[in-house]
């Protein structure tokens, strides 16, 4: 190869180059930034501070630990190559029945709750729940929105 034939090979190299450095820099300034990771959007909203300093109940969490119990054994024999339709539908009942100790629970010191507080302290305490509960709902229907 003559000299001639290799500068312009050279040049040829350095412009496709240049194009390719040019391509990127180009999408860089251009592309819009990449979405978070999923992480980011499985994230709950964090507890309001009047759930989290609040004493937990042992009885209920036993309930609620029977209640997630009857959950997984649901899980399990649906799983079942043979469903036992008598069977998942005893689990769904005993699972609503654990469930009713837990609602009555809640009631109860909801009701009582602006019994022992002024009205001031019961609007904050209701106004905070409210809000979680709307943030809560808020942003799982975002989630669900998100996920394909």
């Amino acid at each position: 190869m003559t000299k001639r034939s290799l500068l312009i090979l050279l040049g040829i190299s350095f412009a496709f180059n240049l194009a390719v450095l040019g391509s990127l820099f180009w999408l860089r300034i251009t592309r819009p930034p990449l979405a978070p990771p999923k992480e980011f959007h499985m994230k709950r909203p964090p507890l309001p501070e009047h759930i989290v300093r609040r004493d937990r109940n042992p009885e209920i969490r036993r309930i609620r630990e029977l209640f997630e119990q009857s959950k997984l054994d649901l899980m399990h024999e649906l799983r079942k190559a043979e469903v036992d339709e008598a069977r998942v539908l005893a689990i769904i009942n005993s699972s609503l029945e654990a469930q009713k100790p837990i609602r009555t629970s809640f009631g109860r010191t909801s009701a009582s709750h602006p019994q022992t507080n002024d009205a001031e302290e019961a609007d904050e305490y209701f106004g905070k729940r409210i809000e979680f509960m709307q943030n809560r709902k808020e942003h799982t229907r975002h989630n669900r929105r998100k996920t394909p």
